[in-house]
């Protein structure tokens, strides 16, 4: 059993990835083929929303910065949106808001 769930909308060649529950070593080889499968299904711009993130360590932090080359490489973007507290905090400790959040949250990461 999982500890994450997620739910996957798509709107032309855009998608929304909201994810909830605990994004750990346990979860990541999930939350990765989740993400090549939306890549592989057309989306350029892809939205993880992070709300509802309860935990999040380095392994799936690897799994978002492999997944941000891999969608580079195809010329397309992902960008993790509405982080909550657990996923500000691993962005903060490992200087990782830059790549991964959008221009105007950076700035709210920050304080």
């Amino acid at each position: 059993m999982h500890d994450v769930e997620f739910r996957v909308s798509f709107d032309g060649d855009a998608a929304v990835v909201a994810l909830s529950g605990e994004l750990d070593v346990s979860t990541a080889e999930l939350v990765d083929a989740v993400l090549d499968d939306v890549r592989g299904a057309g989306a350029a711009l892809v939205a993880v929303d992070s709300e509802r993130v309860t935990f999040m360590d380095v392994a799936a932090l690897r799994v978002f910065l492999t997944q941000l080359a891999k969608y580079e490489a195809a010329r397309g973007h992902l960008v993790i949106v509405k982080p909550s507290s657990a996923v500000r905090r691993l962005f903060e400790l490992t200087l990782t808001e830059d790549s991964l959040l959008p221009v105007a949250r950076r700035r709210s990461v920050r304080r």
